[in-house]
């Protein structure tokens, strides 16, 4: 075979065992996080004097507060000590077949039920709304203090969204170490139909919500009654409305990086990082941060509809249109990052060494050296 004929044969990644120090930090922590939790809620199921304040008192009908009322002081604890041995076991790499499969499932049964039964649309709000107050506040138009919005039951959120995030990562890792007769597959660099429909959609539910909010601040009722609009200008909700739709519109312009070549490599003109890389995690990171709060706050949005028999109302629909796709915006970026995630990785795989050529590199160096 010529060079010519070797190069244009398609690439092929070799799927290798993961046994990154990180991920058995991930593993660990998420045992830690678990027992520490297990032990929190113990305590609030039994009631223990002078114990840190119960973090389910915000709404009564939603189900972080059914959840509680409901669970059995036993429950938490036993729950904490499963998922705290499973953790220690993905740590040691235990289980092939059905104990893999079983450790796996844990995982992730842990991780979406702090997403979806412990997180609320609170947590999204004062992200969404911390900008506004960090620029607000050297002109005091923040009407009160942001840390007066950081109850004790949004702190609970963040603790359940870190221990998501935690066992999240763990499972990902451990399967990727546990995988068993994964050989040579072929790979492509090229974005595929899902990613640009992904983007399209994470695009497409932002600019909407951007679009009604920016006419509603000029006073043009788009999608909602005149009275709907009136008591909005009077109370001055468009105003901060419109702060938080321009965020929604960069977020929407970013989101547009996961399939543009500009979301890997800076454009040349731009200053001093111009023709750079871009990080990975730079991307991934927060896009998969806002998509789990979009979900968890949408799925919110429709536990409280139900609870309250609230009805869709024609005349102002789009006042309420653009919230109850926040979980199509979250799960449409949450895959748009993953397209991302994916081509990323195979790049930095093609283009990273083989272990198995490493030997023979190394024995070049040593004769070159002689």
């Amino acid at each position: 075979m010529t060079t010519d004929q070797r190069t244009s044969v398609a690439p092929r990644v070799h799927a290798e065992p993961v046994t990154s120090r990180r991920g058995l930090i991930y593993a660990y922590l998420a045992a830690v996080w678990s027992l520490l939790y297990g032990g929190l809620s113990s305590g609030w199921a039994i009631g223990i004097p002078g114990w840190v304040a119960q973090p389910f008192e915000r709404v009564g009908s939603d189900m972080p507060s059914a959840l509680a009322s409901a669970l059995p002081p036993y429950v938490p604890a036993a729950i904490a000590l499963i998922g705290a041995g499973a953790a220690i076991a993905m740590a040691n790499g235990w289980g092939r077949s059905a104990v893999r499969s079983a450790l796996l499932a844990t995982a992730w049964v842990i991780t979406a039920g702090l997403v979806l039964a412990f997180t609320t649309e609170q947590v999204l709000i004062l992200v969404g709304y911390l900008p506004i107050y960090l620029l607000g506040a050297p002109f005091g138009w923040a009407p009160d203090s942001f840390l007066d919005h950081v109850t004790w039951p949004v702190v609970h959120e963040v603790v359940s969204l870190l221990g998501a995030g935690l066992w999240a990562m763990t499972a990902v890792w451990y399967r990727r170490r546990s995988a068993d007769g994964v050989g040579d597959h072929d790979a492509t660099t090229d974005v595929t139909r899902r990613d640009r429909a992904a983007v399209a959609v994470a695009i497409a539910v932002p600019a909407l919500y951007a679009l009604t909010r920016y006419a509603w601040l000029l006073g043009l009722p788009l999608g909602v009654t005149d009275e709907f609009l009136r008591a909005g200008q009077q109370s001055g909700a468009w105003t901060a409305g419109a702060g938080l739709a321009t965020f929604a519109a960069v977020g929407a312009v970013l989101t547009l990086g996961l399939v543009q070549r500009w979301g890997e490599v800076l454009p040349d003109r731009l200053p001093f990082v111009g023709g750079r890389a871009v990080p990975p995690a730079l991307a991934t990171v927060p896009a998969t941060a806002v998509s789990v709060l979009l979900t968890a706050a949408g799925l919110t949005m429709f536990r409280h509809a139900i609870a309250e028999a609230v009805t869709f109302d024609a005349g102002i629909w789009a006042a309420s249109a653009p919230v109850m796709l926040l979980p199509v915006w979250g799960v449409a970026l949450g895959v748009a990052t993953l397209g991302y995630r994916r081509r990323r990785h195979i790049r930095a795989t093609m283009q990273a060494p083989s272990s198995a050529d490493q030997p023979r590199h190394d024995q070049e160096d040593a004769d070159h050296e002689r």
